[in-house]
């Protein structure tokens, strides 16, 4: 949504209702739509400064405002907590005389309480064929049995932590403690197509290793959230139910309140969904914050969450102390592991030293391409990213880019009716299943003597000119790079203090992308901008949840 859609979808609601010359009605709806647009799913009524202005000016008390919004039956229907919202019926709901929402999204949160609910009030039985694992003694056997006796659980952790490893041995060890016949249909999935490739590689490379039979990865059925239930930029209706005995969603930050909420309406009876990832990171660019907010009602959804904390990467100690400082806001504490670790570092701006650092890595890419060596290159291609956290402007992808492509492209110069050069580095901004590509997937621009073509590693490569929506990587957007990872990380803030993109759970989720070494680059007091701002998205879910207490 745009400021523009969000003004004719409040005026759209208040005309259509007939209260455009009401204040108190055009001042809540109005405020409703522009927290939409942000990314909030609800309104609430009692904390919302603009509400409590409104009550101020217009001399309400909170009940004189629930009655001035009740009359107006045709334009907003009160539901307590346990109220489901119809799918037909007035445009808004209000629910517990408190969090305002439109249906679509006050549903969504109503089906993501059902399905707490129901997982911790009716557990499944062990499935049939394979050996009970007891809880108590290790990790595997503790999150076996959340996931295999819960409708949904979650497995949850920060870098290194082992997530989708500790997913991968849970599987292992159900297929080695099965008997002859059994059968489990496992279905792994993301809110991104690059997500669900590497977490289809991770769990496919141990079960063809250990010759798995009788626990089955559905790689056919496997795929983005969006492939999987048969989504369309039409319609954010499941076309799709998914039918299998375990659903695994890697990176469900990523998932919108919308998508996880339709997931979970198209799930079998009988199906675990099990949502692994990290809750500090960026969520969704579309509403809600689902993961976050499971897990912030931890009281309730104790039972059903694995939550790692023991890191297994040896070489990464300064991007753990980064991030652990980051997430508490502390910027002293973050220049104090920038004086400890040689492989942490804070720059108030891009040195010359660090542009030619950087050029330096393009450079041997290219080289690398150039000579043909194509899993080379690609592998090279990822040792290193810089992420930005704007487009535009100093420190943006566009000053990132053209920077370095002022020094490489006289050494490499374009390809002709192209705006690449060989051995650049470029992204795929759009799926394209008959290349067998996804969105984010990177690709180096090699030279073939029919022409050049974009290989994405594992001999899988295709003529530039036949592969669409590309962009160059040799600077992406930090939301971009969410799933992936690198050996080393540019964490570019630009120069805008002001920008509501700026927040802890930016750089967290930057900086999180390294393995090894993290360079982030912000004048101060667009850091301390960044470290003072947590994203938090107005919701009735956790307040959903606490009911079940």
């Amino acid at each position: 949504m745009t400021i523009s859609s969000v003004q004719v979808l409040a005026d759209a609601i208040i005309r259509r209702a007939g209260v455009h010359e009401d204040v108190v009605w055009t001042t809540v709806v109005t405020r409703l739509a522009t927290l939409v647009l942000d990314e909030h799913v609800a309104l609430d009524l009692r904390l919302d400064p603009e509400v409590r202005e409104l009550r101020e000016l217009e001399g309400l008390s909170y009940e004189d405002l629930l009655d001035h919004l009740r009359v107006s039956e045709h334009l907003v229907q009160f539901l307590s907590a346990a109220e489901e919202p119809t799918p037909a019926g007035p445009p808004l709901c209000l629910v517990a005389e408190q969090y305002i929402a439109f249906r679509r999204l006050a549903h969504a949160e109503w089906r993501l309480s059902e399905a707490v609910t129901l997982a911790l009030s009716q557990p499944l039985e062990w499935p049939a064929g394979f050996s009970e694992m007891p809880s108590g003694i290790d990790d595997v056997g503790d999150a076996a049995r959340r996931i295999m006796t819960h409708r949904l659980s979650l497995v949850v952790g920060g870098p290194g932590t082992g997530k989708t490893t500790l997913v991968a041995r849970v599987l292992s060890a159900l297929e080695a403690g099965a008997t002859e016949g059994a059968r489990l249909r496992v279905v792994l999935s993301a809110p991104t197509g690059k997500a669900v490739v590497r977490l289809i590689g991770d769990v496919s490379a141990r079960a063809e290793s250990e010759g798995w039979r009788a626990v089955r990865v559905e790689k056919s059925r496997s795929g983005s959230l969006h492939h999987l239930l048969g989504l369309t930029p039409e319609s954010s209706v499941a076309r799709r139910r998914v039918e299998a005995d375990v659903v695994v969603v890697d990176e469900a930050s990523m998932g919108s309140l919308g998508l996880v909420s339709e997931l979970v309406r198209s799930l079998g009876e009988n199906t675990r969904l099990v949502l692994v990832g990290d809750p500090h990171q960026l969520a969704s660019v579309d509403e809600g914050s689902v993961l976050a907010d499971l897990l912030e009602a931890s009281d309730v959804t104790g039972p059903l969450a694995t939550v790692l904390t023991r890191v297994h990467r040896t070489d990464s100690a300064a991007v753990l102390a980064a991030s652990r400082a980051v997430l508490e806001g502390d910027e002293a504490e973050l220049r104090h592991v920038a004086e400890q670790y040689p492989e942490f570092e804070l720059l108030d701006q891009v040195t010359p030293h660090l542009l030619a650092r950087v050029h330096d890595h393009v450079r041997r890419v290219g080289q690398l391409a150039m000579e043909g060596s194509g899993d080379e290159a690609w592998w090279a291609a990822r040792e290193l990213a810089v992420l930005c956290a704007r487009r535009e402007g100093t420190g943006s992808t566009r000053w990132w880019r053209e920077a370095l492509a002022a020094r490489y492209r006289t050494e490499f110069p374009r390809v002709s009716a192209s705006p690449f050069s060989l051995g650049e580095s470029v992204m795929v901004t759009r799926n394209q299943s008959h290349l067998g590509v996804v969105n984010g997937d990177v690709g180096v621009v090699l030279p073939r003597r029919s022409g050049p073509v974009v290989y994405f590693g594992d001999g899988r490569e295709w003529p530039l000119p036949g592969v669409g929506y590309l962009e160059s990587a040799w600077a992406l957007t930090i939301h971009k790079s969410q799933g992936s990872e690198y050996e080393e990380v540019v964490v570019s803030l630009g120069s805008v203090t002001e920008s509501e993109l700026l927040s802890r759970e930016l750089v967290y989720t930057g900086l999180t992308r390294a393995q090894r070494r993290v360079t982030v680059v912000g004048e101060p007091l667009v850091l301390r901008a960044a470290l003072s701002r947590r994203v938090s998205r107005t919701s009735s879910l956790v307040w959903r949840l606490a009911q079940l207490r």
